[in-house]
C-alpha cells in the first residue's frame, strides 16, 4: 500500500532532520570552529536525506499509483528512443521496450539522466506557475547550488554559482541577499594577508559575502524548505482512497518541534504549504488534519500574516469538528478543546480536558504530545485542575505491574 510505504519514509526522514536541527539549529551564538564545520556538514547531510527520499517517493508512487506509473513508463520510452537515434552504444536500450518491469527495476538509469526534482515535476504535474510551488522550488534551487558549491569548490560564493542560479533558474542576487538577511551570515571570514603572513578576519557583507557557510537559521530553514517541498509531492501521489492517516500526519512532529522551539521564519512558510494541501485536495478532512491546521492558521493570525478576510476560517474548521457527518467518537470535546483554543480561554478548555480524561484515562498520556496543549498545559492553573503528570504516573505503574 503506497500510504503505509510513503508514510514510514517521512517518519525517517522526519526523525534524522529533526535530530540534526534539534542539536544544531539552535546555536545562534558563540559558534565554535568545530561546530561551524559541524553546520556545514549537517546542511551536506540533510540535503542528501532529502535525494535519498524524493527517490523513494517517486519509486514508490510508480510502484502504486497507475496514472503516475503510465507516466513513468512513456518517460523511459521514450528516453530509450532517444538513446538509439543518436546512436547511443552504452547498453542495449532495445530490452526496455514493452518491459515495464524491467524499467520499473531499472529507476537509476532515468534518474541519472533526468535527476530527481525534474522526474517529480512531471510525474507528479508539478504547476511551477503555483505561487506557492514556485517559492518552493527557487529556495529549493538555491539550497541545492549551496550544496554543489560546499562539495566542490568550497564556501565562497563564485560567479558559477551566481551564474547558475540567474540563468538555469531566473534567480538573481536580491533573492539570494534575502535568504542571506533572513536566515544571517557569519560576520566574518578569514583571509590569508601576504603581507603579514597570517590568517586575518574580515567582514562579511550580505551584499558580497565572502563565506554562506550554513548558520543555524540557515540549517533549519533548509530543513523546513526541504520538507516543505516533500510535502507537495506526497500530496500528489497520496491514495486518498486508502484508509490510512493521512499525510498531514507526518507534517505533526515538525510542527510541534516549531511550536516547543519558536522557529517562527521556517514556520512561516510552513503553514502556507500546509494550507496550501488542505485547500488543493480534495478528500474530505479528518479531525486531526482540523486541528492541525487550526493550529497553524492560529499561529499564522497571532504573527499578522493572516489577512483579517481570512480570520473566519479559522471559525469554521473549528465548527466541522462537530460536523454531524463526524465519526470520532470524541468530537464534542475535541471541538470544545479547539473553540477554547482560539478563544485563548483556559477555563473550558480544562473542561474538556477533564471529560476526556474522565471517558479515558489513558488520555492523560497524550497531552505531553498534543500540539493544542502547547498552549496551556504548563500554566500553574491546567497543572492545579489538571494534574496529567501524577496521573501519567499512575498509568505507569499499572503498566509496569
Amino acid at each position: 500500500m503506497i500510504n503505509r510505504e510513503l508514510q514510514q519514509r517521512l517518519h525517517t526522514y522526519s526523525f534524522n532532520v529533526l535530530d540534526l536541527v534539534k542539536n544544531y539549529g539552535g546555536m545562534v551564538k558563540g559558534i565554535k570552529d568545530e561546530h561551524y564545520l559541524q553546520l556545514n556538514a549537517n546542511f551536506l547531510y540533510i540535503f542528501s536525506l532529502f535525494e535519498r527520499l524524493v527517490g523513494d517517493v517517486i519509486k514508490a508512487s510508480i510502484k502504486h499509483n497507475s496514472v503516475i506509473k503510465e507516466k513513468y513508463l512513456k518517460l523511459f520510452s521514450s528516453l530509450a528512443e532517444s538513446k538509439i537515434k543518436d546512436g547511443n552504444k552504452e547498453r542495449n536500450w532495445t530490452v526496455f521496450f514493452n518491459q515495464p518491469d524491467i524499467m520499473i527495476e531499472q529507476y537509476q538509469i532515468i534518474e541519472k539522466e533526468k535527476n530527481q526534482i525534474v522526474l517529480a515535476k512531471l510525474l507528479f504535474d508539478l504547476d511551477l506557475k503555483d505561487p506557492i510551488i514556485k517559492n518552493l522550488y527557487k529556495r529549493f534551487c538555491e539550497i541545492r547550488e549551496r550544496r554543489n558549491l560546499f562539495i566542490h569548490r568550497g564556501e565562497k560564493p563564485d560567479q558559477l554559482y551566481y551564474d547558475t542560479l540567474k540563468e538555469k533558474f531566473k534567480i538573481d542576487k536580491k533573492f539570494i541577499e534575502e535568504i542571506n538577511k533572513a536566515n544571517g551570515l557569519y560576520s566574518t571570514f578569514k583571509k590569508w594577508d601576504r603581507t603579514q603572513n597570517q590568517v586575518i578576519m574580515k567582514q562579511n557583507r550580505t551584499k558580497d559575502p565572502k563565506n554562506i557557510s550554513s548558520t543555524p537559521n540557515y540549517l533549519v530553514y533548509t530543513a523546513f524548505t526541504l520538507h516543505s517541498f516533500i510535502f507537495i509531492m506526497v500530496s500528489k501521489c497520496w491514495d486518498f482512497a486508502e484508509q490510512d492517516n493521512p499525510p498531514l500526519q507526518s507534517m505533526h512532529d515538525l510542527l510541534r518541534f516549531y511550536y516547543d522551539f519558536s522557529y517562527h521564519k521556517g514556520m512561516h512558510d510552513y503553514w502556507r504549504v500546509y494550507t496550501y494541501y488542505a485547500l488543493k485536495t480534495k478528500h474530505q478532512m479528518t479531525i486531526s488534519e482540523k486541528v492541525n491546521l487550526i493550529i497553524i492558521l492560529q499561529i499564522a493570525k497571532d504573527e499578522k500574516l493572516l489577512k483579517s478576510s481570512d480570520d473566519n476560517i479559522i471559525q469554521i474548521l473549528v465548527d466541522g469538528i462537530n460536523n454531524e457527518d463526524e465519526k470520532y467518537e470524541n468530537k464534542n470535546e475535541i471541538h470544545q478543546l479547539m473553540q477554547a483554543y482560539i478563544n485563548d480561554d483556559i477555563d473550558p478548555f480544562i473542561k474538556a480536558t477533564l471529560e476526556l480524561i474522565e471517558k479515558d484515562e489513558n488520555h492523560a498520556l497524550v497531552i505531553d504530545q498534543w500540539l493544542m496543549y502547547r498552549k496551556f498545559k504548563d500554566s500553574k492553573k491546567f497543572k492545579k485542575k489538571v494534574p496529567y503528570l501524577k496521573l501519567k504516573e499512575e498509568l505507569q505503574k499499572k503498566i509496569d505491574q
